[in-house]
């Protein structure tokens, strides 16, 4: 299988998510205007993998994830 990157921009902030299948693993880079670029987490895909859900699904669904995270965060940091 091959590595699968996606990236979205939420406000100012880009997150980038790159899946690897052969690790079975998911690395999540948030790149800031302020503060540069740096890796946020590595997540665990193996189990979705194992169960047939496709690398660019897997990858989809844990940007989905950092997505919401990334905007409660910003919703936080104005209230």
């Amino acid at each position: 299988m091959s590595t699968v990157s996606m990236q979205v921009t939420v406000s100012r902030t880009t997150i980038q998510i790159v899946a690897v299948p052969d690790t079975g693993m998911a690395n999540i880079f948030i790149v800031d205007n302020n503060d540069g670029s740096h890796q946020l987490q590595v997540v665990p895909i193996r189990q979705y993998l194992r169960a047939g859900t496709a690398v660019e699904l897997a990858a989809s669904h844990v940007l989905e994830l950092a997505m919401a995270a990334i905007e409660r965060h910003m919703h936080q940091q104005t209230h």
